[in-house]
């Protein structure tokens, strides 16, 4: 180590250059670096979840979260397991044990999670395997509302959705809360049901053999071979009334005898409004932005605002858009707690060691605390990890060990100087 500290000594223009260097190098990592507001951890958690409208909560534990759990228990590394049976589906929660590879874990329970599905009910959906991840939480909540109809308000939203994903690249996704999806309606008259000689049951197969894709099989010649389908899917509600459903002597009876045919909404499983007197609400839509792993979240939601502002520019007078839970102001905070505490720092400990000993050693002391913080910054910067709340709180917390170090070298520094050294 002695070897080393003369070395350098013997080498001080080349030092300086060095430390220049990588001051300028830390200063620039800074402003490019990613900021947000929690660290990226990987929680070793999956989550599967399985829809299945109106099934009950003991069946839901009966017929779908049994077969899950029993091929989620030959998993290797499985901690426990957590079933949660509600209405209309089951949400199976897998804890793996710290330190596990989070990626192989997910592949590993989609695996058997395929191999579950020959066991669930013919109408569940198709089962839902993610992983908990915190870097996926919303950074930032966009509230459209206004005292226009529901369906050109939910098309604003979906726009508006789709504007923000394909303009930010910065941005995974933008979830819509308070939405509710369009279905179609088919209202059965049980009298001419009767009138025409037909039953419910009859009538829901014959819609379901006509809504959907027959494969026809091939056509090949010698130079190619081509598969061929006859479509019959639905496409408008219309298509719906002149399904035919049974001839007579006189005519064929079609769903437009017996039936009506509306659009209308599923029931809302989530809700938002806009309180705009004591006594009135006016229906909302709220977007939950989340950015993609490593990405800086201050620019992310700065180009979140600008798409939304040019956006909102060709909006309705009625409709406004309101900002909230921006997490961008929390990371400014800290970095405003971090910039200030430095300053502070700097000037406190140049106050006291100009009075002791100097300006000499007094600017050596204070470029050192800024000066240990820029270097830190570039070596996170090579490692590619991101600046948030715990990083923020590390530098800040060593900020009295990096004075009082410097301070004892210096004061030694002059004392030997004094000495003749």
């Amino acid at each position: 180590m002695n070897g080393l500290l003369q070395a350098l000594f013997g080498r001080s223009k080349t030092v300086m250059m060095v430390l220049c260097l990588c001051l300028l190098w830390g200063f620039f990592a800074y402003i490019n670096i990613p900021k947000e507001s929690k660290p990226d951890v990987k929680v070793p958690i999956v989550v599967v979840s399985v829809n299945y409208a109106g099934i009950s909560p003991s069946d839901g534990e009966r017929l779908i979260a049994r077969p899950l759990e029993q091929e989620l228990e030959s998993i290797q590394g499985v901690k426990e397991i957590r079933t949660t049976a509600y209405e209309g589906g089951v949400s199976v929660v897998a804890e793996f044990f710290a330190g596990l590879d989070i990626d192989k874990a997910r592949k590993d329970v989609m695996e058997k999670t395929d191999l579950a599905k020959a066991n669930f009910p013919k109408n569940a959906k198709e089962p839902e395997v993610r992983e908990i991840n915190l870097s996926l939480f919303p950074v930032l909540s966009l509230k459209l509302s206004g005292e226009i109809p529901k369906r050109t308000l939910y098309k604003l939203a979906r726009d508006l959705k789709e504007h923000i994903e394909n303009n930010v690249k910065n941005v995974l996704e933008a979830d819509i809360i308070g939405i509710q999806d369009e279905v179609v309606e088919i209202l059965l008259d049980p009298i001419k049901l009767e009138q025409y000689a037909l039953n419910i049951e009859e009538v829901v197969n014959i819609f379901n053999r006509n809504n959907q894709i027959i494969s026809a099989g091939f056509l090949e010649n010698a130079n190619a071979k081509f598969s061929m389908k006859i479509p019959g899917l639905i496409e408008n509600a219309l298509q719906i009334l002149d399904i035919p459903l049974k001839t007579n002597e006189q005519r064929v009876v079609q769903f437009r005898d017996v039936a009506t045919v509306r659009r209308s909404y599923k029931d809302a499983t989530t809700k938002a409004h806009d309180r705009i007197s004591l006594d009135a609400m006016a229906p909302a839509v709220v977007l939950e932005i989340s950015k993609r792993t490593g990405t800086n979240l201050i620019e992310t939601v700065s180009q979140v605002k600008k798409v939304v502002e040019v956006f909102s520019a060709n909006l309705p007078s009625s409709v406004k858009i309101q900002f909230s839970q921006d997490e961008s102001h929390r990371i400014f905070d800290m970095l405003s707690e971090l910039e200030n505490s430095i300053i502070l720092a700097v000037l406190l400990v140049m106050a006291v060691i100009v009075w002791a000993l100097g300006w000499k050693s007094a600017l050596i002391v204070g470029l050192a605390v800024p000066g240990s913080f820029l270097i830190g910054i570039m070596v996170l910067q090579l490692m590619g990890l991101t600046v948030n709340i715990v990083v923020l709180f590390s530098l800040i917390f060593s900020v009295g060990m990096l004075v009082d170090g410097a301070v004892i070298v210096v004061e030694y520094a002059d004392r030997l100087l004094h000495e003749g050294h």
